[in-house]
């Protein structure tokens, strides 16, 4: 047993853990891309109440801190990019983007009357900055969620319909997918994911594949 310190995050289940290598290491001299963190989104409690906080574990210190993520944790840009964050959810997917991002897909929430009641499956694409320095994050959605009736997979972009439960991980496209021009695309880095399975709540089970690349320079 580890003890803690901090601002703990209270009982919860099916949120959402990925590691983090945030800043320089501690010499100041190239990056360290060891672990020093580890990032927890969202979740559920017994009571089936769902959350949308960020807590990040220093596992060198070993203590938690709460994010700030309103929107005066951003910069003094109005974009409104900047100043929203995911909605509450449970069973989403979290894997490090960088050593002081995380990137976030889907999950699912709590469906209105109107959307049939239940559970909703979202597939949005959020990336959340983090600064440790000052305890706080700066969530920008990359992609809207967008209902199952409303997704059109016959153009160019393809987009998985909602759902919670998936796995999403990054993968090197250029040396597993050799044909795909992957890696660099005008002035910034691309990275890719692989995101597979999961389940729209209640409805329907996925055995799907789908892969996610991210311009550093958009």
């Amino acid at each position: 047993h580890q003890p803690t310190t901090g601002n703990v995050p209270s009982s919860r289940g099916l949120h959402c853990a990925t590691s983090l290598a945030y800043g320089p290491n501690d010499d100041d001299n190239d990056a360290d891309t060891s672990t020093k963190a580890m990032v927890i989104f969202g979740g559920a409690a017994k009571d089936g109440s769902m959350s949308n906080e960020v807590f990040v574990l220093d596992v060198r210190s070993w203590k938690w801190t709460r994010l700030d993520c309103s929107s005066s944790a951003g910069d003094d840009d109005a974009d409104a990019a900047h100043t929203d964050i995911p909605t509450p959810r449970a069973g989403a997917c979290l894997c490090p983007l960088d050593e002081n991002s995380v990137l976030l897909f889907g999950g699912a929430m709590p469906a209105t009357a109107e959307e049939g009641g239940g559970l909703l499956g979202l597939n949005d694409v959020w990336v959340l900055h983090v600064d440790m320095e000052h305890g706080k994050g700066k969530w920008e959605c990359l992609i809207r969620n967008q209902s199952v009736v409303d997704i059109d997979n016959d153009g160019d972009v393809v987009r998985p319909p909602g759902r919670n439960a998936a796995t999403l991980c990054a993968i090197d496209a250029g040396k597993l997918l050799p044909n795909m021009n992957a890696g660099t695309e005008g002035d910034g880095k691309v990275s890719c994911f692989l995101l597979q399975g999961g389940w729209y709540p209640f409805r329907k089970t996925y055995d799907d594949v789908f892969l996610l690349c991210i311009n550093s320079s958009d």
